[in-house]
């Protein structure tokens, strides 16, 4: 059996259910590439954190409340952080990614990467509020610092979408050779669970310029015209972004699957 992409299965034969796992409902995924043969790999989709992928995590601007994505069940949990329960949860789609909160602190934003779209979920009432379609699977995203507008990196078109959060529309699609598809990995672990990478975007205090890690470069994306700059990476794969609180540095690791890890400093002054 192959597929090309990930889907889920229900009902699935007990043979193929990876060793340790007794539900039926799993993910199934093809590697291929770099001349190996295909491979399925099958994990546990039940209920649960036990058998649950937790995939982005944020805070709210006054600290009160963290809101978690899971990749495989579709929710998002939100945490009290003064109690440290949970105190609420929302089910937005087939398999969130990513998760920002806007800087007025009444939502957050969450990628999902199965459906194609973002979702706005209030931090009140723990209900979606606005639905927005966007490229094809939408993997991470970044609001700006003063809350206008935010960029969604989309992996399967190669695109991001920059969406105006005042109406919560899309503005403006920008399609790129330097916004490629390596920006999403699924891999096992060393303790054999499945774990989903992406690689960060964020939004520069210029409320104009988003940076993304997109593969072996890291690109300078213009939110009003569009342009896009990409600037090569020392090796490996961008992974996390960072900025130094002067807006000065950039900071990006990056690493390889020869087991190589480095970090890369930008001038951006």
């Amino acid at each position: 059996v192959q597929f090309d992409r990930p889907v889920s299965l229900n009902n699935l034969p007990a043979e193929l259910v990876r060793q340790g796992y007794e539900v039926p409902r799993c993910l199934i995924r093809t590697q291929m590439g770099q001349g190996r043969s295909p491979q399925v790999e099958i994990i546990d989709d039940g209920v649960g954190e036990e058998a649950d992928v937790p995939n982005a995590a944020a805070i709210s601007p006054d600290g009160n409340l963290s809101v978690t994505s899971f990749f495989l069940s579709g929710n998002v949990g939100f945490k009290n952080l003064t109690t440290y329960e949970e105190v609420g949860g929302a089910y937005v789609g087939t398999n969130p990614t990513d998760v920002d909160i806007l800087p007025s602190g009444t939502h957050a934003l969450v990628t999902v990467y199965g459906d194609n779209q973002v979702v706005a979920v209030n931090l009140t009432t723990f209900q979606v509020d606005y639905t927005v379609p966007v490229g094809l699977e939408p993997v991470s995203a970044a609001i700006a610092p003063d809350g206008s507008r935010a960029i969604v990196m989309n992996s399967g078109d190669s695109s991001a979408s920059i969406i105006e959060l005042t109406g919560w529309t899309v503005e403006q699609t920008i399609t790129s050779p330097e916004i490629n598809s390596g920006i999403f990995t699924l891999s096992w672990n060393t303790i054999g669970r499945f774990r989903y990478e992406f690689s960060e975007v964020l939004i520069l205090d210029d409320n104009q310029t988003a940076v993304a890690g997109t593969g072996p470069s890291v690109a300078f994306i213009d939110l009003v015209s569009g342009n896009v700059n990409d600037v090569a990476i020392h090796d490996g794969t961008a992974k996390d972004l960072a900025v130094t609180r002067d807006g000065n540095v950039l900071a990006c690791g990056a690493s390889n699957y020869s087991g190589t890890n480095d970090i890369n400093l930008y001038d951006l002054t």
